[in-house]
């Protein structure tokens, strides 16, 4: 009866540590998520609506995204929005300077899409220049290619 006793009292010891160990480890992963989700709110805040530099030619807007190498969901929404609020003010042709985008995925081509035809409705043209191999790539992949106005580098 003793040693059942014991026995017993092993593997409640046991049970607690591997249930502490349990919480712990749900505790690091829920930390884990916290820092994942607080990172990417720091990272969508430090994305300010500025990062697109406008330079103005005689017939076109050149509109330049900086330091930003992929068009992707974090920053989709944002490009798009400040597009269309410069089409809607301006009756300017807006080209997009694509130069160091290396990867646009499908929020970056929705929105860009969406910017073309936004553009279009108020008689205005959208278009791209300085298109890498790899986004050009993409465009012909997704069959977007008869959607844009590319211009040649």
């Amino acid at each position: 009866m003793f040693e059942s006793g014991q026995s017993a009292v092993r593997n409640r010891t046991l049970f607690i540590r591997v249930k502490a160990f349990r919480i712990k480890l749900l505790r690091i992963v829920f930390l884990r998520k916290i820092i994942f989700f607080v990172s990417e709110i720091c990272y969508l805040k430090s994305i300010d609506l500025d990062m697109l530099i406008y330079q103005v030619r005689e017939q076109s807007v050149i509109a330049s995204l900086e330091g930003v190498k992929r068009i992707n969901a974090n920053i989709s929404d944002l490009v798009k929005k400040e597009i269309n609020e410069f089409i809607e003010k301006s009756d300017q042709q807006v080209v997009l300077d694509l130069r160091g985008v290396s990867f646009i995925d499908s929020e970056g081509f929705s929105a860009l899409k969406a910017i073309a035809e936004f553009a279009s409705v108020n008689n205005q043209i959208f278009s791209y220049m300085n298109v890498s191999e790899d986004v050009m790539e993409l465009i012909e992949l997704v069959g977007m290619k008869e959607s844009f106005v590319i211009f040649k580098n």
